[in-house]
């Protein structure tokens, strides 16, 4: 399966081509946990839109948004056995047109591309969403909401709060142009370090009465009070993530991983690893059938089952270091950043097991700043490019991906000091990244082509930003 530079996704059975058409219609996708709404709508008045034999092979067309004026249409042609039958098949769940115009949003045809998985099986075609679809819910939250003809998308930003700052912050992201909204005050709390946002549930580090752990949040409403707290932390975890009905939390100081379970928005601990009292855990990243917690003064990866029980461990060099790390679901591989050796490690992995394939330096050689660590990776939608930032240096990396391989393709300053963190929005034409020291949240272009960063279109002041959701 492969994607060509005109956005056409094509394999031995079916391709979809991006088409444009001048109706104003747009399919909302309401579901807090999963999609439960697709609409299924027959290809018609495309004159201007695609040929006679376009037409003829035409299975019908799934109409996932619009934007300034025009939707993007994603017409199924098959070309296997079956390719004869034009009517359109039940897909099995409800269907809904909607004509507003405040509930309408653009899907990236290379989100998409990501998200859907084709089974084709006797000329009928199913579509299945993943869980990772849950974020890309427009309808019913106050996430997206459109003013003229652009669309504004709500920030959050987690912060320590040491004295500059007051808890956590919401900001608004202009999707077509950038720019960025001074931050208020979305909640009130103490250190907030990390935050993670699906639907319209926030969720964040929270301490609270000499204890740590995770609050959720109705993004719907500013100055709120916490759906639920759970507290059985120490110390303040450093990294918050949405993982089907649960959320995960990594603690560094406390080297835990720890389980909560979200049962009708009400938070409770369902488990608590000990990975040792210096592990230095990090993140978790999940993948099917199994996840991972980078443990960074271990230097190793540990590996755990869907029912967190350990498999293993992936090795690093002592004194590396790894941080964070990102799968690349096109090719089955993944990508860990290590936070001390300033190394971009490759492995190819099977169930649980893993091989190293690269190890790439993300600094130059002639790098002189002794106190540089590095801190996120992001991978583009297209998974053509990995972007890292690195802090002391204060720098933003650009890696394009060749074969098992990846190339520095640029390295420039981020504008201000400790890039802490950094979030590419949803079409890839912006990285917004969060520097702690300066205080500062620069919206940076990119150029989906060739995958460079260029001007920082705009800049807002938000204190002692570590944390950053759309």
């Amino acid at each position: 399966m492969e994607i060509d530079g005109l956005g056409v996704l094509k394999s031995n059975h079916f391709q979809f081509t991006s088409l444009f058409a001048q109706r104003r219609t747009a399919l909302c996708l309401f579901s807090e946990r999963r999609i439960s709404e697709i609409a299924y709508k027959r290809n018609e008045e495309e004159n201007n839109c695609c040929s006679k034999e376009q037409k003829q092979a035409d299975c019908g067309s799934m109409v996932f948004g619009e934007r300034s004026g025009f939707r993007e249409r994603f017409c199924i042609h098959f070309s296997g056995q079956g390719a004869q039958q034009t009517a359109p098949k039940k897909i099995g769940v409800p269907v809904r047109i909607l004509e507003k115009e405040h509930k309408n949003s653009l899907v990236s045809k290379y989100f998409l591309a990501r998200c859907l998985l084709k089974i084709y099986r006797n000329g009928i075609f199913y579509v299945l969403f993943c869980n990772s679809l849950d974020f890309l819910v427009f309808s019913g939250y106050n996430d997206h909401k459109r003013e003229g003809n652009t669309m504004q998308q709500y920030g959050y930003i987690g912060t320590y709060t040491t004295g500059r700052s007051e808890g956590i912050y919401q900001f608004q992201f202009d999707t077509e142009t950038g720019i960025l909204s001074n931050p208020v005050l979305f909640a009130a709390v103490h250190n907030p370090k990390s935050v993670a946002h699906r639907g319209n549930i926030l969720a964040s580090a929270i301490e609270q009465d000499g204890k740590a752990g995770v609050a959720i949040w109705d993004t719907r409403a500013l100055g709120q009070e916490p759906l639920s707290i759970c507290c059985p932390e120490q110390q303040t975890p450093c990294h918050v993530r949405f993982s089907g009905s649960s959320l995960l939390t990594a603690n560094y100081h406390e080297g835990l991983f720890t389980v909560y379970r979200m049962d009708s928005h009400q938070l409770s601990c369902a488990r608590q690893i000990a990975c040792g009292s210096k592990a230095g855990c990090h993140q978790s990243l999940a993948r099917r059938g199994f996840m991972l917690v980078p443990c960074l003064e271990q230097d190793q990866v540990r590996i755990f089952d869907r029912k967190f029980s350990p498999r293993g461990v992936i090795l690093f060099p002592q004194g590396s270091g790894p941080r964070h790390g990102v799968f690349n679901p096109k090719d089955r591989t993944l990508w860990i950043v290590t936070e001390r050796s300033h190394e971009l490690y490759h492995f190819a992995f099977a169930d649980t097991r893993f091989q190293q394939i690269a190890c790439i330096p993300i600094l130059p050689a002639d790098d002189t700043c002794s106190k540089s660590t590095t801190a996120a990776i992001r991978l583009s939608l297209d998974r053509r490019f990995l972007y890292v930032s690195t802090r002391g240096a204060d720098i933003m990396s650009v890696f394009a991906l060749e074969g098992q391989t990846a190339r520095c393709i640029q390295q420039v300053p981020c504008g201000g000091k400790h890039p802490r963190d950094f979030v590419l929005s949803e079409d890839g034409r912006f990285a917004l990244v969060l520097c702690r020291d300066s205080d500062d949240l620069f919206s940076i272009a990119i150029d989906p082509e060739t995958g460079l960063l260029g001007q920082t279109v705009c800049q807002i002041t938000v204190p002692e930003g570590s944390s950053i959701c759309l």
